[in-house]
């Protein structure tokens, strides 16, 4: 047996402490940058998903400044109001409608591949670490992507009311512009008047 005097064993016992607590520093030091570089990825997505949202502010400012000035304009001109835009204005009134629905289409496919991104950078976070710790210790401080899912599910979630909201505006200055124009109201009626009428 080897004997060690009691100032030698508590020098051991401060070292192994030391140690420890290094390592324990280093876990909770990996930890944190664990999590805040997925908080820092899911953040990045939620920027793109209120770009999306912005995008459609604009759209509706568009429309909704369209709309106000033809009428402002036919009540200055002193013109009748019953009809608000004519050929010209219906025109441009169903091109900014088309404008915003591509617009829509497109910001769709940009928060898509987003997603896409911060899902691959979230594996990536994942993997870069295995080194440091093992796969149980990554899915602990991940909560077995509990926390990453729930990210997904609510951010699926408000893209489908966005779009909902988008295409449900939409419709609405459509109605608004075929009951507001003399052109389009004219267009219709040549179309129904050129179907055939059944006889009895």
């Amino acid at each position: 047996n080897i004997l060690i005097d009691d100032n030698t064993f508590n020098s051991i016992l401060s070292a192994n402490n030391t140690y420890i607590k290094g390592n324990i520093s280093k876990y909770f030091e990996t930890k944190n940058k664990i999590i805040e570089q997925v908080e820092q990825t899911v953040s990045k997505v939620n920027q793109s998903l209120d770009t999306f949202f912005n995008n459609f502010q604009k759209s509706l400012f568009v429309f909704i400044s369209f709309f106000l000035t033809v009428f402002i304009y036919k009540i200055i001109n002193k013109a009748e109001v019953d009809k608000i835009f004519n050929k010209e204005t219906s025109i441009i009134g169903l091109g900014l409608l088309l404008l915003s629905l591509f617009f829509m289409i497109f910001s769709r496919v940009i928060l898509s591949l987003d997603k896409e991104r911060m899902k691959n950078r979230y594996e990536k976070v994942k993997d870069r670490y295995k080194d440091v710790l093992i796969t149980e210790d990554i899915e602990k401080i991940l909560n077995n992507d509990e926390e990453y899912l729930s990210e997904i599910s609510y951010l699926n979630k408000r893209v489908y009311w966005y779009t909902f909201l988008w295409i449900i505006t939409l419709m609405l200055f459509l109605i608004i512009l075929f009951l507001a124009s003399d052109y389009l109201e004219l267009y219709s009626n040549v179309d129904n008047n050129l179907k055939p009428n059944c006889c009895c």
